[in-house]
């Protein structure tokens, strides 16, 4: 359920966003993610490049539509597209248009409807790419992941394993581990109680701190480069 109070914490923070892509439109990294010149087709370009990664599947041809729509919300009547390849109204159609992409369900909500196979619905494949991707990195799927959905990839047992193995090699599937294994052991810093001061003098939040990462270096340490053995976890004597 979204309250209006939802919606304008939404928009505070999709158009901050914009406004930090509008100031950094000139650096290596916004140019390497528009991959495009200014202009109107750059635009389009955008929606359905960026569109395909934050809402984790391809945009249908009238929702490239819909958002473009947002993009060129600017252009006069009188004016063609070459309105945009002027570098200021590129930059202002991106602080249009970018929060209405970052305001969209598809990108704030996973979804996980599948489709009918019977009496039962399966997801379909961005679905499960999306599934495998959030449960191995906690994050959106790579383009790895991206391409073996649309090409039916990520349906079989042995397909899911070949991804899962995949993601749990890099260092953000590594530190997703770690991240379940610290809510398992129910160690984050939000749950280690206060100490006091005057009996612990040498305590402080970067104290704290350091005692969670410490344990999330040790369970990677022995799922990834020791046993991976659980009895492990409870008996290492280092």
């Amino acid at each position: 359920f979204v309250t209006a109070r939802h919606l304008d914490e939404y928009y505070s923070a999709a158009t901050r966003v914009a406004a930090e892509v509008q100031n950094n439109l000139n650096s290596d990294f916004i140019r390497d993610a528009l991959n495009c010149s200014a202009n109107y087709h750059c635009l389009r370009t955008f929606v359905e490049t960026f569109g395909q990664k934050i809402f984790r599947r391809p945009l249908e041809g009238q929702e490239v539509e819909d958002y473009l729509a947002f993009f060129t919300a600017l252009q006069p009547a009188d004016q063609n597209e070459g309105f945009f390849n002027h570098s200021d109204r590129f930059k202002e159609a991106i602080g249009v248009g970018l929060p209405a992409l970052l305001m969209s369900p598809h990108f704030i909500y996973r979804k996980e409807l599948g489709k009918a196979n019977g009496d039962v619905y399966q997801l379909d494949d961005y679905e499960m790419a999306t599934l495998i991707a959030y449960t191995f990195t906690g994050s959106t799927p790579d383009d790895e992941l991206l391409a073996a959905a649309r090409n039916q990839q990520v349906r079989t047992k042995q397909q899911y394993k070949a991804q899962a193995e995949r993601l749990l090699a890099t260092e953000k599937g590594k530190n997703q581990m770690a991240r379940f294994a610290i809510e398992w052991w129910d160690a984050g810093t939000e749950l280690i109680g206060a100490k006091n001061n005057n009996i612990y003098a040498g305590y402080s939040p970067e104290v704290s701190e350091a005692m969670v990462l410490e344990m999330e270096a040790f369970f990677k340490h022995v799922t990834f480069d020791s046993t991976g053995k659980f009895q492990e976890l409870y008996t290492a004597d280092y």
